[in-house]
């Protein structure tokens, strides 16, 4: 593509952890890329296979401090596949520091639309990447965060999972003036990080141990909810808040957090221009649960997928609607357009709708 003399490569890919199986897709997938590269493995039999066939592999004790020489640098792990040259051509055509997944493609990407995700799964600008000490990966994240002028993004699905918040609102704190965007990014850490320890670890624990859950949880809020992060929060994360010195209450909302949504689709059928879906649906335990239906932007574009919802005492809960093989989904067409409801491989509804092309003989 475009490696100068100083960056003998276009990328390189960092292999830092992953299993024998993410391993050699990993490998595989970076050989094909058609960007110049090397590749930073950790040691094992299966990358020691792999380095003697390909010279450009390269096993180091700690991979994702290898002095890398591409001009961009990509830390690959136990995360899906990537299009790792369709983030290299948005880095170069927008000049960003750094290139996420996200739902939508963006040259400019707001923090704030891509927080959630922590993850490695990301292609840094190396001589930007060099600027951040490497500490662990969630808090290298968003140190990178903190400091990136630009940030691009590539459609996919993000990676989002729970971290130890303590060291992560630190940085943010020192890093950010105060301001909305700071109140937002500590508030999801208070959704993704915090407050699900009330839900499922609550209620396992016995009384003892749910005391110090609470203080846990009582003592992080205390330190980082100010009113401007407050006001980030949904209603049911401030209901749990509301709620910390009501054990009971707490209870409450913890089983509804947890209780299984039971779904199924019964019936699809198209009234004119509108869809009508059939489905069953409650949330265990709790009938009075609003029950209702929500489509979301899937992935490919032009997809959403159906979800159900059940709504007690603010809390939200949803759902992919799930049926049966034997249900009929029929299309329907217009002049340009067909719009086809289908089954994913894994049996949840989707709506597709794709241009119709129109063949005329002359």
């Amino acid at each position: 593509m475009n490696a100068q003399r100083h960056h003998p490569y276009d990328v390189s890919v960092v292999v830092s952890a992953a299993g024998s199986v993410h391993l050699d897709r990993w490998l595989t997938h970076a050989l094909a890329l058609r960007a110049s590269k090397e590749i930073f493995v950790a040691d094992s039999r299966l990358a020691r296979l792999y380095a003697r066939l390909h010279r450009n592999v390269h096993i180091v004790d700690r991979p994702e401090n290898a002095p890398t020489r591409g001009r961009y640098t990509y830390f690959a792990g136990d995360h899906p596949l990537p299009p790792l040259d369709l983030m290299i051509e948005a880095a170069d055509r927008t000049g960003a520091d750094l290139v996420a997944i996200a739902s939508e493609a963006s040259d400019d990407a707001l923090l704030g639309d891509i927080y959630d995700d922590l993850s490695l799964a990301k292609l840094f600008r190396t001589a930007f990447r060099d600027r951040i000490p490497f500490t662990d990966p969630a808090d290298f994240v968003v140190h990178a965060y903190c400091h990136a002028e630009r940030i691009a993004t590539v459609r996919g699905r993000q990676q989002k999972r729970r971290h130890h918040p303590d060291r992560l609102v630190r940085r943010v704190q020192s890093h950010l003036p105060n301001g909305l965007l700071r109140d937002h990014l500590i508030a999801r850490h208070i959704t993704r990080d915090v407050l699900p320890d009330l839900a499922e670890p609550f209620l396992e624990a016995d009384d003892e141990a749910r005391d110090a859950i609470v203080r846990g949880v009582a003592h992080r809020c205390a330190a980082w909810v100010t009113p401007g992060v407050r006001a980030q929060l949904d209603a049911a994360d401030q209901a749990r808040l509301a709620s910390l010195q009501d054990h009971r209450r707490l209870e409450r909302l913890a089983r509804i957090s947890e209780a299984p949504l039971h779904r199924a689709l019964t019936n699809v059928a198209w009234e004119g221009d509108r869809l009508r879906i059939e489905f069953t649906a409650a949330l265990e335990g709790f009938p009075e649960a609003e029950i209702g239906l929500l489509l979301k932007d899937g992935d490919p574009q032009d997809v959403w997928d159906v979800y159900v919802t059940a709504e007690c005492d603010g809390i939200v809960r949803q759902a992919r609607l799930e049926g049966a093989r034997d249900i009929a989904l029929p299309a329907r067409f217009t002049d340009d357009l067909v719009a086809l409801p289908y089954l994913t491989r894994t049996g949840t509804l989707s709506l597709r709708k794709e241009r119709r092309l129109i063949h005329t003989s002359s």
